[in-house]
């Protein structure tokens, strides 16, 4: 399978043409080889699709942060910044926006698996505790 029957789609957008169009070349290369049984291994290799993973575990560290009065089940909006950390976040959010419909690599993907992977640990310390 391959494709929009693959499934395959951005983790924050659910955008599905580039995933789709690539799963699609992956599948030709792959048959073109003369190795179709590698298509699934060259789809976890492939540079976008680990990239989708990465932000697919940042959505859900973010969304397991407790916001407004520390229940993460009735979260409120956080203030909005002021002046000049305003427009970097506008800048940040565009440049983010741009990233996720480009299919460009992620920027920085290895202090990304730092923070996650450190996430994990502490998830793991906290869950210990309990």
């Amino acid at each position: 399978m391959c494709g929009d029957a693959l499934g395959l789609a951005h983790p924050l957008t659910a955008e599905g043409i580039v995933p789709a169009a690539l799963s699609g070349r992956l599948l030709g290369e792959a048959i073109a080889a003369g190795e179709p049984a590698s298509y699934t291994e060259r789809l976890r290799a492939h540079t976008i699709y680990r990239d989708y993973a990465r932000v697919l575990e940042l959505r859900n560290l973010i969304s397991d942060i407790p916001r407004g009065d520390g229940d993460a089940a009735t979260p409120s909006a956080p203030p909005a910044p002021a002046g000049r950390a305003s427009r970097l976040a506008s800048r940040a959010i565009a440049s983010g926006f741009a990233w996720m419909f480009s299919g460009a690599r992620l920027p920085a993907p290895r202090v990304i698996d730092l923070v996650l992977a450190g996430a994990r640990r502490a998830k793991a310390r906290a869950h210990r505790r309990s």
